[in-house]
């Protein structure tokens, strides 16, 4: 809700989907390279929205309370989520 207020608020929404054209468009490039045929068009939209940009939103966006409360240092913070966000938005 917070981040939903806080898009629409400011009109970052556009930008965003913007955004997410291009990451789409990328994903469905280096898909294609790789043989893989995508049957339905929304599938990737879907995909890179919910496993790509948002996790990297709310990471930006917690990153540094995410430090103060648990006290992690920041280079393990950022190599774990970069490993946990590899291992889960994966390919189309």
């Amino acid at each position: 809700m917070l981040i939903s207020e806080t898009t629409r608020q400011d009109s970052h929404l556009p930008h965003l989907f913007q955004l997410l054209d291009v990451t789409t468009a990328i994903g469905i490039e280096t898909a294609q390279k790789a043989g893989n045929d995508l049957q339905e068009k929304e599938e990737p939209v879907f995909h890179e929205f919910f496993s790509g940009l948002l996790p990297l939103i709310f990471y930006t966006l917690f990153r540094d309370d995410l430090k103060k409360y648990y006290g992690w240092k920041e280079k393990t913070l950022d190599d774990r989520f970069i490993a946990y966000w590899l291992r889960h938005h994966g390919g189309y």
